[in-house]
C-alpha cells in the first residue's frame, strides 16, 4: 500500500503536467462545453489571474480556451491542499502557514503540498488518516485524468503474452464516466486467467488498478528477452 508521502510527492511532480493540460492546445478529445454560471466564473477568475501574471498589456497574448475537466481538478487539488494545510497548521500552531493557506491561489499549491508532506508525521492520527485519504483520492483522480489524455495511444512496449507491439490505451463505458484500460489488440493474444481477468470485445484488457502490475509484467518480459538474446 502506498503511503501518504508517496502520493503527495507524486502529486507534486505532476502539477506542472496538469497545468499544461488546461489549455486547448493539449492533444486530447475536445468537446465545446456548455458553461454553467459557476464554470464561467472560474474561467473568468483564471483569466484574471493569468492576466496579472503576464502583465495586463503584454502584446500578442490572450487567455487560451480551457479544458474544464483539468481546471476542475486543479481547483479541487489546491482547495483540498489548502484545507489540509490549515488543519495541520492549526494542530501544530504554525501561524505563518495559516496566513499563507488562507490566501493561496488555486494555481499555486506546491508550497501547501510540501508543507503537509513535511509535517505529516507530526499531526494527530485523525488528521493523518484524512491526509492519507485525500492524497490517495487526488492521485487517483489525476492518474485517471492523464490516462484519458493518452486514450488511443500505443504503449512503447510489447505485450508480455503475445510479444506484439499492440498494447493500446482505451476508454470504455459511458462518455461522461469512461474507464481507462490497456488492451492488447493483436487478435492472437490469449493470456491465461492468471495473466488477465478482464476481456473487452474479445480482447484481453487490464483496467487502471492493474496498471502497476502490468508494468511489472512488461518489465519482466523485457528482461527475459534481453537475457535470451545475450545467451544466443
Amino acid at each position: 500500500m502506498r503511503t501518504a508521502i508517496e502520493d503527495l510527492d507524486w502529486i507534486y511532480t505532476r502539477w506542472t503536467d496538469l497545468r499544461a493540460t488546461m489549455h486547448r492546445g493539449t492533444p486530447k478529445p475536445w468537446r465545446e462545453p456548455t458553461l454553467t454560471l459557476e464554470q464561467r466564473g472560474r474561467l473568468d477568475e483564471l483569466a484574471r489571474i493569468e492576466k496579472i501574471e503576464r502583465g495586463a498589456f503584454t502584446l500578442g497574448e490572450s487567455p487560451a480556451p480551457i479544458h474544464l475537466d483539468a481546471l476542475d481538478r486543479a481547483i479541487d487539488l489546491t482547495t483540498t491542499m489548502g484545507k489540509l494545510a490549515r488543519r495541520v497548521a492549526t494542530d501544530l500552531g504554525h501561524h505563518a502557514i495559516l496566513i499563507r493557506a488562507a490566501t493561496h491561489r488555486y494555481d499555486d499549491p506546491l508550497l501547501l503540498i510540501r508543507y503537509v508532506s513535511a509535517n505529516f508525521g507530526n499531526v494527530t492520527p485523525e488528521i493523518g488518516e484524512d491526509i492519507q485519504e485525500e492524497a490517495s483520492r487526488l492521485r487517483a483522480g489525476l492518474s485517471h485524468h492523464f490516462a484519458e489524455l493518452g486514450a488511443g495511444q500505443r504503449l512503447k512496449a510489447d505485450c508480455p503474452w503475445c510479444d506484439q507491439p499492440t498494447l493500446y490505451v482505451r476508454i470504455i463505458g459511458a462518455e461522461d464516466n469512461g474507464q481507462p484500460i490497456v488492451r492488447c489488440e493483436s487478435g492472437t493474444c490469449e493470456p491465461d486467467t492468471a495473466g488477465c481477468g478482464t476481456w473487452h470485445r474479445n480482447l484481453p484488457a487490464w483496467p487502471f488498478h492493474e496498471w502497476d502490475w502490468l508494468a511489472k509484467q512488461i518489465e519482466a518480459a523485457d528482461e527475459r528477452k534481453s537475457e535470451s538474446s545475450k545467451a544466443g
